[in-house]
């Protein structure tokens, strides 16, 4: 069964961001607002009770209008950053597509709780690999982490169905 993934290699561009005032000054020059959904179809036996499976999966992941860069910010290395946390949340798209397109269940409703319980899980991997690489690259301020993180975040995108948040640094 195929597994489709919208947006898995976007290139994240500054006319996603909402440009705001310098005056503003939060720790961080940007911050991406991203988030990823996956959605499947299912074929079922013995008149939709019993043995239910997923027969395709499409998922998307999107970078939404609450994302922000202060005005006079915008550099190269802070977009890679931005990148990065995108990156990020693509892995996790592409983990939890993965999973659900192996689900089976005994109804409808008990393939949908099951993937909600993926979906859920990977966000919250998401968010705890996404805190831990802005805290060990300052927001992109340390070159040296900065490079390590994208060297990584690359790798594991390139694995195919095999690269994984588990592949990030800890």
């Amino acid at each position: 069964m195929a597994v489709e993934l919208i947006g898995f290699d976007h290139e994240v561009k500054w006319n996603e961001f909402e440009p705001k005032s310098p005056k503003v000054k939060p720790a961080e020059a940007a911050y991406i607002y991203a988030k990823f959904q996956v959605r499947y179809g299912y074929s079922y036996q013995d008149g939709g009770e019993g043995k239910h499976w997923v027969t395709w999966v499409r998922a998307t992941a999107t970078v939404e209008p609450e994302s922000w860069v202060i005005q006079g910010m915008k550099d190269d290395e802070l977009l890679r950053h931005e990148q990065g946390h995108f990156d990020i949340v693509a892995l996790a798209m592409r983990e939890a597509a993965n999973l659900t397109s192996a689900i089976t269940g005994t109804s409808a409703d008990d393939l949908e709780a099951q993937k909600t319980a993926i979906t859920e899980k990977f966000e919250k991997k998401m968010k705890a690999v996404s805190t831990r690489y802005d805290a060990q690259t300052d927001h992109s301020r340390k070159e040296a982490a900065q490079r390590r993180w994208l060297r990584s975040i690359r790798k594991a995108k390139k694995k195919k169905k095999k690269g994984t948040l588990s592949d990030l640094p800890d």
